[in-house]
Formats: structure tokens, C-alpha cells, sequence
């Protein structure tokens, strides 16, 4: 696979709601998106992360859907790290699929950090992930106990 250089580089990521926004977080994060989309030339590049992650899911996926249209049109190159796995379903050209790979240590999934070409399986290892950081009904009851919190 061989790039060329670009002309200008944008970033679309999430960002923290502000009280004084009108829009609240997902107007925000539209009104955002909008702009870059209408500067993008077929010589940009686009990174997005977890971009329309602030709207139902549904709503989401028909958003990105023609984000994802409009971006063919134009030509640039993007990259789409998303959980919306429907979006790698899009069968077509030039959308490639990336996934992130795992391995399982002590029952557990750890990122790779290891992109390979393929389609995601449904899964985004967040019991796993939640488990890691306290966020289970168990430990949450724990360290509202006073079990295992760090003084």
C-alpha cells in the first residue's frame, strides 16, 4: 500500500459537553463534523473517532452511512475507528475494514494494538474492559463498602 502526501489533515473526536453549547453534545459534535465535511478535498485526509457515538445507535449508523457516502464522493482517505460495526458491512469499493486484535490473558481480552484487514465480530470486549476498571456490580458494591479503596 503506498500514500501520497496530503493537503490538509482534520480530526473529528469526541468532545465534552459545555454547558454554555445551545446544541448540547451531539448538535455540537454535528455542527463539527459539518465543517470539516464541507472543506475536505480529494487530496485530504479525515481521522474520526468514534465519531456520532452521541446519538442512538440506529440514528448513528444512517448518519455515518452517508458521512461514509459523501467521503467516496469526494475521494479523501479517512479512517473510522468506530463500535458501529454495521458500518463494516458496507460492501463497497474503496471502504476497506480494519479490526483491532486481541489476545486472551487469564481469561481476559488485552488489545494487541495490531490492526488487520477483516470484518469485526460483533463483540467490543466491554465486560472485560468494564471488569478492568471497577465497573461491575460486585466491585462497585465493594468499593462502596470501603473494600479496596486506596487511601
Amino acid at each position: 500500500m503506498t500514500f501520497s502526501p496530503v493537503d490538509t489533515i482534520y480530526t473529528h473526536y469526541p468532545a465534552l459537553e459545555r454547558r454554555e453549547d445551545e446544541w448540547g453534545r451531539f448538535g455540537e459534535e454535528a455542527v463539527r463534523l459539518r465543517d470539516i465535511l464541507v472543506k475536505l478535498s480529494g487530496h485530504s485526509l479525515l481521522l474520526m473517532n468514534e465519531t456520532l457515538s452521541s446519538t442512538a445507535m440506529g440514528e448513528a449508523i444512517y448518519l455515518a452511512k452517508d458521512v461514509l457516502e459523501l467521503i467516496k464522493e469526494i475521494g479523501c482517505r479517512a479512517v473510522y475507528v468506530t463500535h458501529m460495526h454495521e458500518l463494516a458491512r458496507i460492501e463497497a469499493e474503496p471502504i476497506l475494514s480494519f479490526v483491532a486484535t486481541t489476545r486472551e490473558v487469564g481469561g481476559e481480552h488485552v488489545p494487541t494494538f495490531r490492526l488487520v484487514p477483516g470484518k469485526p465480530e460483533g463483540k467490543s470486549y466491554a465486560a472485560d474492559i468494564a471488569a478492568r476498571y471497577g465497573l461491575e456490580l460486585g466491585a462497585l458494591r465493594a468499593a462502596r463498602n470501603g473494600v479496596g479503596q486506596r487511601e
